[in-house]
């Protein structure tokens, strides 16, 4: 059978049609030599937090109003208030406030809620005030405190569950959580500084520290350990007499506190050092004030924006990253 075929003047001109549209791109090349896909893919975080772990229990507290509320977490009903603005902004920083040893009954979320609500209100901030368990303390008896002497398991799984309702059910920044804690708060704050730096971008402790010993008890309790990821850290004394108990002193947290500075400015973590003189329970206005400033100034794995002519006049740089 005969074929026919086309002339070779069209053929050519076919080909070279074809040529032209097999070159033709789709996608802008802004000259990156062909790697223009990426411009459509999800910017990759180059120092990513810690990920969310899951829920030791089933359900978050109530996280649609500011307030307290009582869920479970690691099976025991914990009690947490979270504060923030009725207006909530986007990207908020999170403060986790630990209370230091107290009676049982004496409601220490209750007690803090309307000023903590405040602050959380003027400075738009979500602030966590967890209840510790009930242990039974050396000495004087059934407390409400952290897990410094006992297993620290359950309080830590605490801190990642709120850490992971928070992030899930409020509009807040992963790269802006915080601490703060007082007295056994403070010892508490040691003790999540160092097994979870990959959180945060911040840490205050007022009388808090590393390393006691109880006498007739034991110790060394809340040991120092490396933390894993470089954090700044606030570090608050009240001299000679920021002793517990009153009278006593079995806990000295200038000396615990002097502990935790030094091996902190050793592994090379920028520490802010305030020495006052009002003792254990009290301490200046001022540094309470700056606690929070320095809570919302600091950002995960950025340099710390604050230096020398930032601090307080009775506080020192006592070492850098």
């Amino acid at each position: 059978m005969l074929r026919t075929h086309p002339p070779l003047p069209l053929l050519l001109l076919i080909a070279l049609l074809l040529t032209a549209v097999g070159c033709v791109s789709t996608t802008p090349n802004d000259g990156d030599d062909g790697s223009g896909d990426d411009a459509n893919q999800e910017e990759v975080d180059p120092d990513p937090t810690a990920p969310l772990a899951a829920l030791s229990d089933d359900d978050c507290p109530d996280l649609s109003a500011p307030g307290i509320s009582t869920f479970s977490s690691s099976g025991i009903d914990r009690k947490v208030a979270v504060l923030f603005p009725d207006d909530a902004p986007s990207d908020m920083p999170v403060l986790f406030y630990f209370h230091g040893l107290t009676n049982v009954g004496s409601n220490p979320v209750e007690s803090m809620e309307a000023s903590l609500q405040a602050e959380a209100e003027a400075r738009d901030i979500v602030i966590v005030v967890p209840e510790s368990r009930e242990i039974e303390m050396p000495i004087v008896g059934p407390m409400l405190t952290w897990g410094i002497l006992d297993d620290a398991e359950p309080d830590l799984v605490l801190y990642d569950d709120l850490r992971t309702c928070i992030a899930t059910e409020l509009n807040v920044d992963l790269k802006r959580f915080s601490l703060w804690g007082h007295s056994g708060g403070g010892l508490w704050t040691s003790v999540v500084l160092m097994d979870r730096s990959d959180t945060l971008a911040a840490a205050s402790e007022f009388s808090g520290g590393a390393d006691f010993e109880i006498p007739m008890i034991g110790g060394p309790y809340v040991p120092y350990r490396t933390p894993a990821r470089q954090t700044p850290v606030l570090l608050v004394s009240g001299g000679t007499s920021d002793v517990w108990p009153q009278g006593l002193g079995i806990v000295n947290f200038e000396s615990t506190t002097d502990t935790l500075q030094d091996q902190l400015v050793e592994d090379g973590h920028y520490v802010v050092r305030c020495r006052h003189d009002q003792g254990h329970y009290n301490f200046p206005n001022d540094a309470w004030t700056f606690s929070l400033a320095w809570s919302l100034d600091h950002r995960f794995g950025v340099e710390s924006p604050i230096g020398d002519d930032d601090i307080l006049s009775w506080c020192e740089v006592a070492g850098t990253d």
